[in-house]
Protein backbone atom coordinates (compact mmCIF):
# COMPACT_ATOMS: atom_id res chain seq x y z
CA UNK A 1 0.00 0.00 0.00
CA UNK A 2 1.85 3.11 -0.79
CA UNK A 3 1.37 5.73 1.68
CA UNK A 4 3.52 8.69 0.29
CA UNK A 5 0.20 10.45 -1.29
CA UNK A 6 0.30 12.86 2.23
CA UNK A 7 4.00 13.11 1.87
CA UNK A 8 5.05 16.95 1.35
CA UNK A 9 7.98 16.79 -1.41
CA UNK A 10 10.37 18.05 1.54
CA UNK A 11 9.26 14.23 4.05
CA UNK A 12 9.70 12.30 0.76
CA UNK A 13 13.42 13.62 0.89
CA UNK A 14 13.75 13.23 4.17
CA UNK A 15 12.74 10.01 4.21
CA UNK A 16 14.78 8.96 1.18
CA UNK A 17 17.98 11.01 2.76
CA UNK A 18 16.75 9.18 6.36
CA UNK A 19 16.50 5.49 5.05
CA UNK A 20 19.86 5.35 3.09
CA UNK A 21 21.66 6.56 5.89
CA UNK A 22 19.95 3.47 7.97
CA UNK A 23 20.72 1.06 5.03
CA UNK A 24 16.84 0.82 4.44
CA UNK A 25 17.25 0.09 0.08
CA UNK A 26 14.81 -2.38 -0.44
CA UNK A 27 11.57 0.31 -0.45
CA UNK A 28 12.94 3.68 -1.84
CA UNK A 29 12.39 2.66 -5.71
CA UNK A 30 8.56 2.82 -4.17
CA UNK A 31 8.91 6.59 -3.32
CA UNK A 32 9.14 7.44 -7.29
CA UNK A 33 6.47 7.80 -9.83
CA UNK A 34 6.54 4.82 -12.11
CA UNK A 35 7.57 7.21 -15.57
CA UNK A 36 10.03 8.70 -13.33
CA UNK A 37 13.49 10.37 -14.87
CA UNK A 38 16.00 10.72 -12.72
CA UNK A 39 18.99 12.74 -14.08
CA UNK A 40 23.02 12.66 -12.12
CA UNK A 41 24.54 15.58 -14.04
CA UNK A 42 27.81 14.39 -13.03
CA UNK A 43 27.92 10.51 -13.53
CA UNK A 44 30.12 9.54 -16.28
CA UNK A 45 28.28 5.67 -16.68
CA UNK A 46 25.03 4.53 -17.15
CA UNK A 47 23.20 5.92 -13.95
CA UNK A 48 23.85 9.35 -15.78
CA UNK A 49 19.57 9.15 -16.58
CA UNK A 50 17.47 6.50 -15.35
CA UNK A 51 14.10 6.32 -16.65
CA UNK A 52 11.18 4.29 -14.69
CA UNK A 53 10.49 3.13 -10.99
CA UNK A 54 11.95 -0.45 -12.06
CA UNK A 55 15.48 1.32 -12.96
CA UNK A 56 15.54 2.71 -9.57
CA UNK A 57 15.01 -0.58 -8.45
CA UNK A 58 17.88 -2.29 -10.06
CA UNK A 59 20.02 1.05 -9.12
CA UNK A 60 19.15 0.66 -6.02
CA UNK A 61 19.55 -3.25 -5.22
CA UNK A 62 22.94 -2.71 -7.05
CA UNK A 63 24.09 0.28 -5.04
CA UNK A 64 23.34 -1.80 -1.84
CA UNK A 65 25.34 -4.90 -2.65
CA UNK A 66 28.69 -2.52 -3.43
CA UNK A 67 29.54 -2.96 0.20
CA UNK A 68 29.34 0.54 0.97
CA UNK A 69 27.52 2.59 4.13
CA UNK A 70 26.40 6.18 3.60
CA UNK A 71 25.77 8.70 6.18
CA UNK A 72 23.71 12.01 5.47
CA UNK A 73 25.02 14.81 7.53
CA UNK A 74 24.63 18.86 7.66
CA UNK A 75 21.32 19.30 5.76
CA UNK A 76 20.66 22.52 4.24
CA UNK A 77 17.07 22.81 2.75
CA UNK A 78 16.50 25.65 0.48
CA UNK A 79 12.59 26.96 -0.24
CA UNK A 80 11.22 27.87 -3.63
CA UNK A 81 7.98 29.41 -4.94
CA UNK A 82 7.08 25.81 -6.44
CA UNK A 83 5.29 23.90 -3.45
CA UNK A 84 6.35 20.55 -5.93
CA UNK A 85 9.91 21.74 -5.57
CA UNK A 86 12.53 20.50 -3.18
CA UNK A 87 16.25 21.56 -2.55
CA UNK A 88 18.68 20.35 -0.11
CA UNK A 89 22.44 19.97 0.13
CA UNK A 90 24.18 17.93 2.33
CA UNK A 91 27.46 15.99 2.74
CA UNK A 92 27.21 11.97 2.25
CA UNK A 93 30.08 10.46 5.19
CA UNK A 94 30.83 7.12 3.54
CA UNK A 95 32.39 3.75 4.56
CA UNK A 96 33.28 0.83 2.08
CA UNK A 97 32.55 -1.94 4.55
CA UNK A 98 35.46 -4.29 2.65
CA UNK A 99 38.27 -2.08 3.04
CA UNK A 100 37.15 0.22 5.50
CA UNK A 101 38.48 3.56 3.81
CA UNK A 102 36.04 6.27 4.75
CA UNK A 103 34.90 9.17 2.41
CA UNK A 104 32.99 12.25 1.61
CA UNK A 105 30.41 13.55 -1.34
CA UNK A 106 28.90 16.81 -1.16
CA UNK A 107 25.32 16.44 -2.42
CA UNK A 108 22.44 19.25 -4.25
CA UNK A 109 19.44 16.95 -4.38
CA UNK A 110 16.57 19.09 -6.32
CA UNK A 111 13.60 17.27 -6.64
CA UNK A 112 9.54 18.07 -8.38
CA UNK A 113 7.37 15.64 -6.36
CA UNK A 114 3.83 15.04 -7.10
CA UNK A 115 0.96 13.39 -4.87
CA UNK A 116 3.88 11.87 -2.38
CA UNK A 117 5.74 10.69 -5.75
CA UNK A 118 9.29 11.47 -6.59
CA UNK A 119 8.27 12.43 -10.78
CA UNK A 120 11.94 14.07 -11.46
CA UNK A 121 14.92 15.16 -10.14
CA UNK A 122 18.42 16.17 -10.50
CA UNK A 123 20.91 14.77 -8.15
CA UNK A 124 24.42 16.70 -7.76
CA UNK A 125 26.99 14.21 -5.89
CA UNK A 126 30.53 14.93 -5.79
CA UNK A 127 33.01 12.52 -6.54
CA UNK A 128 34.07 10.77 -2.99
CA UNK A 129 36.94 12.38 -1.09
CA UNK A 130 39.00 10.72 0.99
CA UNK A 131 38.68 11.60 4.60
CA UNK A 132 42.09 11.83 6.30
CA UNK A 133 42.92 10.27 9.77
CA UNK A 134 40.54 7.37 9.23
Amino acid sequence: MNTTGSMTPRDVLTKLITDISNDKWDHLHELYAENTVVEHPLARDATRRLEGREALRRHFTAYAQLGRRLRARDVVWHDTTERDVVIAEFVYEGTDLGSNDHYEMAACFIWRVRDGLITHCHDYLDQPRPVNGQ
